[in-house]
């Protein structure tokens, strides 16, 4: 199962768990997208190369999935489920678009 955040709700949580090492935030976007804008203390793990952190995903307890509006998390956090990752899995609502609307720190 996994859980739909809002952009607020993420911010929170980042703030609460970005230092706990079973913790994982992750944004699904490619590259050139994630250097052109980002959220600190996210990082970059594109959709096409997500098998090959799944050792890493099955050591965290809870991953946190980010995009640019929420469909590719929401696909991200599918196919984290179907490779039987066990950990609590969330979804950002809105992605980064939905993050900067709400006026949230970005790095650029």
């Amino acid at each position: 199962m996994y859980k739909d955040l809002s952009v607020t709700e993420f911010f929170q949580a980042l703030e609460a768990e970005k230092h706990d090492q079973d913790v994982l935030f992750i944004d699904v976007r490619t590259p050139a997208e994630y250097q052109e804008a980002h959220i600190d203390g996210v990082i970059n793990i594109p959709m096409d190369q997500l098998a090959n952190h799944v050792p890493e995903f099955m050591r965290k307890k809870k991953i946190y999935v980010q995009c640019r509006s929420g469909a590719r998390s929401l696909n991200a956090i599918r196919w984290l489920m179907q490779a039987e990752v066990r950990a609590e899995l969330m979804n950002i609502k809105d992605g980064i678009v939905g993050w900067a609307s709400a006026g949230l720190p970005l790095t650029r």
